[in-house]
């Protein structure tokens, strides 16, 4: 591909306000959000719950807009790719968590302030840190090109 890819992302919150967090092979087992890509004439709406439901079997309802990222061949992931993230506040609406064992591993709900504390990816780490805090969507000054 020579173009970025437009990936979605999710911080879903249950009502007892602990998050979803969930591990993959393609991200050497930390602890990240559930995402994807957003196919050709997808909106960006459709594609976080489209993802969610395939990756986690639960529904969920976007509610805002929490980090705009660029991932530019990043060692973190296990391929080069180039990613624009779109990280989304999300409420937990239904359904029962089933990790299909391919992308995602394991799952688990903890609370925002405790998943700082575990091994979770540094794209996850600064969407949950804007989600806490309120940082803004996107930081210029942080991916400034060499």
């Amino acid at each position: 591909m020579n173009y970025p890819e437009p990936c979605v992302g999710a911080v879903i919150v249950r009502d007892d306000g602990k998050i979803l967090l969930a591990t993959s092979p393609k991200w050497h087992g930390e602890w990240i959000i559930a995402g994807g890509h957003v196919d050709i004439g997808e909106t960006i709406a459709h594609a976080l719950k489209r993802e969610i439901k395939e990756e986690l079997n639960i529904e969920v309802e976007p509610v805002r807009l929490l980090k705009v990222q660029d991932f530019i061949n990043d060692p973190s992931f296990h391929e080069k790719k180039h990613f624009i993230f779109l990280d989304f506040l999300c409420r937990y609406v239904s359904g029962e968590v089933k990790v299909d064992g391919r992308e995602l591993t394991e799952y688990q709900w903890i609370a925002p302030e405790e998943s700082l504390k575990i091994n979770i990816d540094g794209y996850t780490r600064k969407v949950v840190e804007a989600y806490l805090s309120e940082l803004p969507c996107y930081d210029y000054e942080s991916r400034k090109p060499e």
